[in-house]
């Protein structure tokens, strides 16, 4: 059994700055675009059981907190409070390992109810305001080899 939290610095994510350049011109200019994200925490918890000693079963789970504030919250990055399920095996045959394992990811519904700046145009956008749900299924396959 294994227990985990981690601190991740999304405080960093204060603005978003774009330098670009036109392609006809080479004028140079920037796009910022507030961020204000804060730092989070996720928790983790994974268990591996060990059937025999060529057949191992793993399951985890993981919380994930949201970094992205609501006055910037926008569907380019559909952030909102994770919940990660996985399940897997190793299987072992002398110096070979075939790890499997599925995993869903099922992100909490977020409402965008707010004019976040459209950074062509500088003008608010309240085009994409609404509810948004997310999920993940990852899949993994991997063969390892001890020498």
């Amino acid at each position: 059994i294994e227990v985990g939290a981690r601190w991740e610095d999304w405080d960093v994510n204060d603005k978003q700055i774009l330098d670009l350049q036109k392609p006809l011109f080479g004028d140079k200019y920037s796009i910022v675009q507030d961020r204000n994200w804060h730092s989070t925490w996720s928790y983790n918890i994974g268990v591996n059981y060990k059937i025999n000693d060529s057949v191992a079963l793993n399951c985890g789970y993981l919380y994930g907190e949201n970094a992205v504030p609501n006055e910037t919250f926008e569907p380019i990055i559909p952030d909102s409070d994770a919940h990660l399920f996985t399940i897997g095996t190793d299987l072992k045959k002398d110096a070979w390992t075939l790890s499997a394992a599925f995993g869903y990811e099922y992100h909490e519904e977020r409402s965008k109810n707010n004019s976040v700046t459209d950074p062509v145009t500088m003008s608010p956008d309240y085009t994409a305001n609404g509810d948004y749900n997310t999920d993940i299924y990852l899949f993994a396959l991997s063969i390892g080899y001890a020498f």
